[in-house]
């Protein structure tokens, strides 16, 4: 699947599945998950920004991966690494991992 020797890709694609995964765990939530399966990203939005703003881990989550993708809002790196950062803060650890990558990246540019 990725070529031999290229650890960054193979640990990057790792990271995004644990992130995925933990996403996956997340939209288990009724409130979020209606909205956001039905692709009515602006609702979950407004409905997840008070609880990420709060500390709730799983908002967060989701408030990162909506600004990641650009689901009912403008695609934003910053705003994304912002709350992936809380997520990390609040010891997500697939979070933790991603921004490391993140962090590794920028430096090799």
């Amino acid at each position: 699947m990725f070529p031999t020797g290229d650890k960054n890709c193979k640990a990057h694609y790792s990271d995004l599945s644990a992130l995925h995964q933990s996403l996956s765990a997340i939209l288990s939530c009724p409130l979020p998950r209606e909205a956001f399966q039905k692709g009515q990203y602006i609702e979950a939005h407004e409905k997840l920004a008070v609880l990420a703003e709060q500390g709730e881990l799983r908002a967060q989550l989701i408030m990162a991966r909506l600004y990641y993708a650009g689901n009912g809002v403008e695609k934003d790196q910053e705003t994304f690494v912002y709350w992936l950062q809380k997520a990390a803060d609040n010891g997500d650890k697939a979070a933790k991992s991603h921004l490391k990558r993140l962090k590794l990246k920028e430096h090799n540019k």
